[in-house]
């Protein structure tokens, strides 16, 4: 099965920054990337994720912002990555796997809350003080759909054509697109992403509770 088939959303992504004239720094994939399944620092790597790397060695939307790190045979910034994060985050977020970069904030796979198929859902993790993540994707190819519709609702904007400065924050700003995410819907309603959202004595997560009631209030309908 080629990419185009394992994942429309990366194509659709790609389509998207063509259309609109954003300028996609693409590399060569490299032999460095593990493979579907392989185990990667003690995790799983998750076969999505494994054929995105096996398509592109880095896709870089700017010079901060990647949605594939760089990891092909001169740079494994897989490994690189994920070694610099496990130095100083938590235990509970040394068990993800960190894939893209927006400036500081990540994007990582989390291996535990794989399905039956191995497909492991995405997270959006912010490192600034108190660490904390937002689920964003069912898997990895919604993860690129999500992104591509937030794309292409910010594309034409003046100052993110200049400066790739959008008005809206991607996840923050946009849980209308989560929502339509129903596997990651339930897995929000059920707790899986709770160890990674909500820290003991965080005044700061009253916040991502009433996102991701929004989120689900969204998902439910008027």
């Amino acid at each position: 099965m080629d990419t185009a088939q394992q994942l429309p959303g990366l194509e659709r992504v790609l389509a998207i920054c063509q259309a609109h004239g954003i300028s996609v720094d693409r590399l060569p994939p490299g032999g460095k990337a593990p493979q579907a399944g392989a185990l990667f620092m003690g995790q799983p790597f998750d076969p999505l994720l494994a054929a995105a790397f096996a398509r592109f060695g880095r896709l870089m939307l700017s010079p901060s912002h990647s949605l594939l790190i760089r990891c092909d045979d001169e740079v494994d910034g897989l490994v690189t990555e994920n070694a610099d994060s496990r130095k100083y985050w938590p235990e509970r977020f040394q068990r993800l796997i960190v894939f893209g970069r927006d400036m500081r904030y990540a994007y990582a796979t989390v291996p535990e809350l794989a399905s039956d198929e191995g497909l492991q859902p995405v997270v959006w993790i912010d490192p600034y003080e108190e660490i904390y993540a937002l689920p964003i994707a069912s898997d990895v190819n919604r993860f690129f759909e999500t992104y591509s519709r937030y794309l292409e609702a910010v594309a034409d904007e003046p100052d993110f054509k200049t400066r790739q400065v959008p008005s809206v924050a991607f996840p923050w700003d946009v849980p209308e697109f989560l929502s339509a995410d129903a596997a990651l819907c339930t897995m929000i309603s059920t707790g899986k992403f709770d160890p990674w959202m909500y820290q003991e004595n965080d005044a700061s997560a009253e916040g991502t509770r009433q996102w991701v009631a929004k989120v689900q209030d969204l998902r439910r309908g008027p």
